[in-house]
């Protein structure tokens, strides 16, 4: 009688907690992964920070040296950009100051035509 009841007990919703062998490799890189994202989660994707660890066989330093040069370049192209759009500015300024200092003269002798 009692072998019957606990074959029911065992029989029914039975869930089996556990089993590290099928847990995907999440934490293979986690700590590494957490540093990562606090040094650079506002500028890169967690994707992007998992590609450069995986690649680098957990080496933080060596990311970290890859980012940051990728970074710094980023920051020069941009500087490069905006200094050449400054010197369009100034190019398009002087520019307009030379038409408009050979229109002045005519604007001049316009006006006093005008007035006589």
């Amino acid at each position: 009688m009692y072998t019957n009841s606990f074959y029911y007990i065992c029989n029914e919703h039975v869930k089996v907690v556990g089993g590290m062998q099928s847990e995907p490799e999440s934490g293979k890189y986690e700590t590494e992964m957490k540093a990562l994202v606090k040094l650079y989660g506002d500028v890169m994707k967690e994707e992007e920070l998992k590609k450069y660890i995986y690649q680098n066989n957990g080496n933080v330093s060596m990311v970290i040296e890859q980012i940051t040069t990728i970074l710094l370049n980023q920051k020069v192209i941009s500087l490069s950009h905006k200094n050449t759009i400054h010197l369009d500015i100034i190019f398009c300024t002087a520019k307009i100051n030379r038409l408009l200092s050979k229109i002045q003269p005519k604007r001049k002798k316009l006006n006093k035509l005008r007035l006589s």
